[in-house]
């Protein structure tokens, strides 16, 4: 293909670069997949709602299709996230032990190593298994065992020789992403590359050989699955001198917030050792503390210029898409693999569980499903695979534990899951449509410290509110959130994504059955969580729950209020993971209710109240019943 002159190619109106699709033809039997990675990129575009970069193709995919504005990794790493976006798994730490599933940058999908933390990962650490015990068929493998053409262009798995039997068309990529062009530079953070043309970089490389590809796979009677993936905007910032003179570099602007946030734990915040890794870094003082503000500068206006050479090869291939007539029958699914810091909280890179490290892009054109759609749901990267399976058709293997994300490319608005997971190494955090909570632990799993961001009021997550007395309720429902696990938080009883709430004061609210946005056949769901709350008897000043001298539950209403509907569940103490017990379900019409209780014995108890036309009310405490 004939590359056009880019800076006309940017300078074209949104309706003229080349993304258009033709009225939808006859449904094909199998949609192709083209698989879209980019590297170290925040969602900072101007799809999303910013104004610093230059994106003109992801914007216009965009409006193609379905962008989720709330996306979140798994992983803040390159290794680990895409080990786990391409398993459909979630990374865990093996109790009392260093390490666990999705641990670093380096992590294998089968082979033994030795982490960058210096600790043994063995061999298979990182396959999910069957339920049979097998190993768990890989995101390309599966394609490829469903009769699809699989290819992989530029860095998709971190090490090129991970899962080499999914790729029936091969694999091909730089080793090296560090490419230097100009004498001298080798070990800088960044290069200007004067008079270099795209391909004298991996990624002018990867646009070449995905071309290529795209041309191939045309010509065989199979569908196609092929990922292309981007190294940019990763460090080094090196790209070609055109894409850094679209930027005034006058218009560059330094992070808001260039401090540590208040009482912020010391595990949350790291040296930034990735960018120490390179030479000639500028600094502000001796200590080496913090980077000179020009040369800070010159690395944003560098990570800019590399967004928007990614944008324009995107472009280029998806130009020969649409050239091919194969736009479509194409399923396009852009994704980052983390999020990254460009001074934030004193931060340069990711390595740490702050929301800007783990937040980012997701954009997805199915043929067939909405257009030119925003969602605020929270999903997360996990939920990529189950999403790919349903599209075209293919069984979902039981392993997986993300959420196909269809419903919501029918409905973007519709209600979604209340919370998404994210780790980084010994930090665990659990993000709801307001707060963002981080636990600590050591290796024997003790808790260290935690941090809590009410991103309403502190949306670039200033001031750690975990500490402060008046929120001890709301971190104990958090804490214990956290703690019940991603499956029990995200589908409760029920196979449908529960849109759950966490108000102030720690209350869980689920909405009210008769949503507008309910998908057929979603229903109403008790939340099936372990949560401890304080050892009280009054709930919240609306209630008493207590124990009769005949073993009886009895629930009092102090308030006087009228509650169409309650339900109030127990599960064992001992085993948190047994199945609750409904004790029972009943129209309110007295002040005053009784069940028989369950067996003796310590329990969560979870009480459900529900007003008309409002919203479930959710109480949960603990009880000994003797």
């Amino acid at each position: 293909m004939k590359r056009r002159n880019l800076l006309k190619y940017l300078s074209l109106s949104a309706a003229t670069v080349g993304l258009s699709k033709v009225a939808h033809a006859k449904p094909p039997e199998k949609y192709n997949v083209l698989f879209l990675a980019i590297d170290d990129l925040r969602p900072q575009i101007q799809s999303y709602g910013e104004s610093q970069m230059l994106t003109p193709t992801l914007d216009k995919l965009a409006e193609q299709g379905v962008l989720f504005e709330r996306a979140y990794c798994q992983v803040p790493v390159c290794g680990a996230s895409r080990l786990s976006i391409l398993t459909g798994a979630r990374p865990n730490k093996i109790p009392g032990e260093p390490i666990g599933r999705f641990w670093t940058y380096n992590s294998r999908l089968d082979k033994e190593i030795v982490n960058w933390l210096g600790h043994l990962e063995p061999a298979g650490i990182n396959r999910p298994k069957t339920a049979e015990g097998k190993p768990a068929p890989t995101l390309p493998m599966l394609f490829k065992q469903n009769g699809y053409n699989t290819q992989s262009v530029g860095k998709i798995y971190h090490v090129m020789e991970d899962d080499i039997d999914a790729w029936n068309y091969g694999m091909t990529r730089f080793k090296d992403i560090r490419v230097y062009n100009i004498p001298g530079n080798e070990g800088n953070a960044y290069e200007i590359g004067e008079n270099q043309p795209d391909n004298a970089y991996p990624d002018g490389v990867t646009t070449d050989l995905a071309i290529a590809a795209l041309r191939n796979l045309k010509e065989q009677q199979n569908p196609f699955f092929l990922a292309v993936g981007f190294v940019k905007p990763h460090l080094p910032f090196n790209c070609p001198k055109k894409y850094w003179d679209m930027y005034d570099r006058r218009d560059i602007e330094l992070a808001q917030n260039p401090f540590a946030p208040t009482d912020a734990p010391p595990e949350s915040l790291h040296f930034w050792g990735e960018l120490r890794s390179y030479r000639n870094l500028v600094f502000a003082d001796e200590t080496r503390s913090r980077l000179d503000e020009e040369y800070a500068r010159t690395l944003i206006h560098g990570y800019y210029a590399c967004t928007t050479f990614v944008d324009a090869s995107i472009g280029y291939i998806l130009d020969e898409l649409e050239n091919l007539g194969l736009g479509d029958n194409t399923i396009v699914v852009v994704w980052g693999d983390h999020g990254f810091l460009l001074g934030e909280h004193n931060l340069w890179t990711k390595h740490t569980n702050y929301e800007v490290a783990l937040r980012v892009p997701l954009i997805i054109d199915a043929p067939g499903k909405a257009k030119n759609a925003k969602t605020a749901a929270l999903v997360e990267l996990v939920d990529v695979y189950p999403t790919l399976c349903e599209l075209v058709g293919i069984e979902k293997p039981e392993h997986l534990q993300g959420t196909s994300l269809v419903p919501l490319l029918n409905n973007p608005q519709r209600r979604w899951k209340g919370a998404a997971f994210s780790r980084y190494k010994y930090g665990d955090t659990i993000l709801t449509d307001r707060y963002s909570y981080t636990e600590y632990i050591d290796v024997e799993d003790n808790l260290v410290s935690r941090m809590l961001y009410d991103r309403h009021r502190d949306p670039l997550e200033n001031r750690n509110i975990a500490n402060l007395p008046e929120n001890a309720a709301l971190v104990e429902t958090l804490s214990q959130l956290l703690a019940s696990g991603w499956e029990r938080v995200v589908f409760g009883k029920s196979n449908f994504p529960l849109p759950l709430d966490v108000l102030p004061d720690g209350t869980i609210v689920i909405p009210k059955s008769n949503d507008s946005g309910k998908s057929k056949g979603e229903s109403a769901t008790a939340l099936p969580l372990s949560l401890k709350a304080k050892q009280i008897e009054m709930l919240d000043k609306q209630a008493t729950l207590s124990i009769g001298p005949e073993k009886q539950l009895a629930f009092q209403l102090d308030s006087g209020d009228r509650f169409q509907m309650a339900r109030l569940w127990f599960v064992a103490k001992h085993d948190p993971t047994s199945q609750a017990i409904a004790l029972e379900t009943i129209s309110i019409q007295p002040p005053a209710w009784r069940w028989n209780s369950p067996k003796s014995g310590d329990y969560f108890y979870q009480l459900q109240l529900k007003k008309s036309n409002a919203n479930y009310i959710v109480k949960t405490g603990s009880v000994k019943i003797l």
